[in-house]
């Protein structure tokens, strides 16, 4: 499907170019509302269990240099821009467009500083298409993954910006989110 690709643990996903990076921020941080193109039909963002099965794809402008694409684009279970910091969650924007923002865009993601070198953006090309929905997300796969903040997902597709949307990630304890059960990576051995 066009527009999936979902980094995780060694797979990060991002979304659009040319924004200063994020200043982590702490729990309380209010979000701002999103921005859209005239040419997004419909936008919706939210939280959901990630689906575990995806194809792994380059992205060099990620942490570990690669994005999990999801085999299915994930159903939000709680719509909505503030979540926690819970291994197993994710969370991520879906757009339909027009035909006239079709083709390759580039997704960014900025967020708080994690990983050895304190990464704070990453981003990866992904092609957009007006026949479906095109989707973006983040699933904490790692423990250094779970940094609460402001994160902002944000796809453009020549300079043109085609959404943005913030995102407050809560530490754990705070979940406001006690209902969505997810059962979290699987152990390995």
């Amino acid at each position: 499907m066009p527009g999936l690709p979902h980094p995780s643990h060694a797979r990060r996903l991002a979304g659009m170019c040319g924004l200063a990076a994020l200043v982590a921020a702490g729990p309380g941080q209010a979000v701002s509302r999103p921005s859209v193109s005239e040419d997004v039909i419909s936008l919706t963002y939210g939280f959901y269990c990630d689906p575990g099965s995806h194809l792994e794809r380059e992205a060099p402008g990620t942490i570990t240099g690669t994005i999990s694409v999801p085999d299915i684009i994930p159903q939000f279970s709680a719509p909505g821009q503030t979540g926690p910091a819970t291994l197993g969650i994710g969370f991520g924007v879906k757009a339909e467009i027009t035909a006239r923002l079709e083709g390759t865009v580039t997704i960014l993601v900025e967020h708080p500083p994690h990983g050895a070198d304190g990464v704070t953006v990453e981003s990866w090309q992904s092609t957009f298409s007006a026949d479906g929905t095109n989707f973006a997300g983040f699933s904490f796969d790692e423990p250094y993954e779970m940094t609460p903040g402001l994160w902002r997902f944000s796809a453009t597709r020549d300079g043109r910006l085609i959404y943005e949307v913030e995102f407050e990630i809560l530490p754990e304890a705070l979940n406001p989110l006690p209902s969505l059960p997810c059962p979290g990576p699987v152990p390995i051995s």
